[in-house]
């Protein structure tokens, strides 16, 4: 019983510990790199797949041997991407940004949705890191993200950075929905065509923009059994990443794509994602058209 308590009590001071550091970043971010201490890193890797598509499952494989993140100060890196994105900050200052960022936090795994939004700065400033592309279908994929959002609505409405994030990624409100897009319109999210354009923009640019070599890609059905291929990808002795379970799981699904009518849902998939679901999920799409028509 008093192992547990010292236990816990440890654990809360490290999670202070950790928010303290957070909300310091933009005093960080002021100071010379020179004054962050360089650390021996084994890998340098980045997860770079969607939200929903398993980048906290595999941070958890690395967590136990290396220097991990799921999306490391996330508010300010979103602020410095709409800054980006809105004209306000040249790609000469995001590149001494990325570099002061590296240097201070000096990860192993930096695993998040983000780093695909500044991925080919990240393949040019580190010529020695991997890449890891985890990727789930595009209507697997939608129906969790607007669960997500279902059951995060703070994540749209109450914090302002994801909010100005989000209206650049899927365009600013009002939106138009087509007549089988009630349910969507009544729970308050996008157009069926945003999510699908959004999968196909995510994951093309990282395609895009990785050489081949530098580049895993990792089935989100696939990452419980992924240890071994990520091992070999990374050079990295057998046994160095743990097993894997599906790390942040839904609380409430809400079966959205499925109060769709079926036609309009394929149609708008193979306009959205066909070339790039043929790529990379061959035969899934003609599969979806023997379940839904």
């Amino acid at each position: 019983m008093q192992s547990n308590y010292l236990s816990n009590m440890n654990n809360a001071r490290l999670n202070i510990a950790d928010r303290v550091s957070y909300w310091l970043t933009p005093v960080y971010e002021k100071l010379p790199s020179a004054i962050f201490p360089q650390h021996y890193r084994h890998i340098q890797a980045y997860c770079v797949g969607t939200p929903r598509s398993g980048t906290v499952s595999i941070t958890d494989q690395f967590k136990n041997n290396f220097r991990v993140g799921h999306e490391p100060e996330s508010r300010f890196l979103t602020w410095k991407l709409i800054a980006y994105k809105t004209g306000k900050m040249s790609a000469a200052k995001m590149r001494r940004y990325l570099e002061h960022r590296d240097r201070r936090m000096c990860l192993e795994l930096d695993s998040s949705y983000l780093n695909s939004e500044i991925v080919e700065f990240l393949v040019q400033l580190f010529p020695e890191a991997k890449f890891i592309l985890t990727v789930r279908d595009c209507l697997s994929w939608a129906e969790s993200f607007a669960s997500f959002l279902i059951n995060k609505p703070e994540f749209l409405h109450r914090k302002e950075h994801i909010r100005q994030h989000m209206a650049l990624l899927f365009g600013a409100p009002p939106y138009s929905y087509s007549p089988y897009e009630n349910i969507l319109k009544r729970s308050g999210l996008h157009p069926v065509r945003k999510y699908l354009s959004y999968w196909t923009a995510h994951n093309q640019h990282v395609l895009d923009h990785v050489p081949p070599d530098r580049l895993l890609i990792v089935r989100t059905n696939e990452i419980s059994d992924s240890a071994r291929r990520l091992e070999s990808f990374l050079a990295v002795p057998r046994g160095s990443l743990g097993s894997s379970v599906h790390s942040n799981s839904a609380t409430t699904r809400h079966a959205i794509m499925n109060q769709i009518e079926s036609k309009y849902l394929l149609q708008c998939t193979r306009e959205c994602c066909g070339d790039l679901m043929a790529r990379l999920f061959p035969g899934v799409i003609e599969e979806y058209e023997l379940v839904y028509v």
